[in-house]
C-alpha cells in the first residue's frame, strides 16, 4: 500500500466512524430534492361543475364525485374542501378526502336551486407546502318536498 492509498483508506474509515457516531447512514441515498428545495405542488380537479337534482320523493340524480389530483411534492397529502362562496348551508360530504360529493341543508318547502363554489386546500405533510385546487361550481336543487298541508308540485 502506498502512502496515498493509506490516507484514502483512513479518510473512508474516519467518515464511516463519524457517520456511525452521528447516527447517519454510511452513504446517503440519492434524492431528487436538494435540501431546502421542494418540488412545487399543483392540483387539478376531475370536474369544474357538479350538480344534484333531487325531485322528492324519487331521490337524487347527481354527478359523479369530484376528485382532486396532486402533482409534485413528496406526500403524504392532506385535503380540506372549503366553500369559497354561495349557499352557507352547502358542504363537502367528504371534506377531508381527495374525492367528495356535495350536499346542503335546504329548509323544507324551499324549492329554489342553491349554488356554491368550493375549492380544496392540499398540504404536503412532508414539507408543509400548500396549493389550492381550481374552483368547483356546485348546483343543488331539491324540489317537490313540502311541509304538511303545503301542496306538492
Amino acid at each position: 500500500m502506498t502512502a496515498v492509498s493509506i490516507r484514502r483508506a483512513g479518510a473512508v474509515l474516519a467518515a464511516l466512524a463519524l457517520s456511525a457516531v452521528a447516527g447517519l447512514p454510511a452513504q446517503a441515498a440519492p434524492s431528487s430534492q436538494s435540501a431546502g428545495v421542494h418540488t412545487p405542488l399543483s392540483a387539478t380537479v376531475s370536474a369544474n361543475y357538479w350538480s344534484m337534482n333531487w325531485h322528492w320523493p324519487a331521490g337524487p340524480v347527481e354527478d359523479p364525485p369530484v376528485t382532486v389530483t396532486v402533482a409534485g411534492g413528496t406526500g403524504p397529502f392532506t385535503y380540506a374542501w372549503q366553500r369559497v362562496s354561495g349557499d352557507p348551508t352547502a358542504y363537502a360530504t367528504y371534506s377531508y378526502n381527495a374525492t367528495t360529493n356535495f350536499n346542503n341543508y335546504i329548509p323544507v318547502g324551499d324549492w329554489e336551486p342553491r349554488t356554491s363554489v368550493f375549492r380544496c386546500l392540499i398540504t404536503d405533510t412532508s414539507t408543509s407546502n400548500m396549493v389550492y385546487s381550481p374552483p368547483v361550481n356546485v348546483w343543488i336543487h331539491v324540489w317537490g318536498y313540502s311541509p304538511p298541508g303545503d301542496p306538492p308540485d
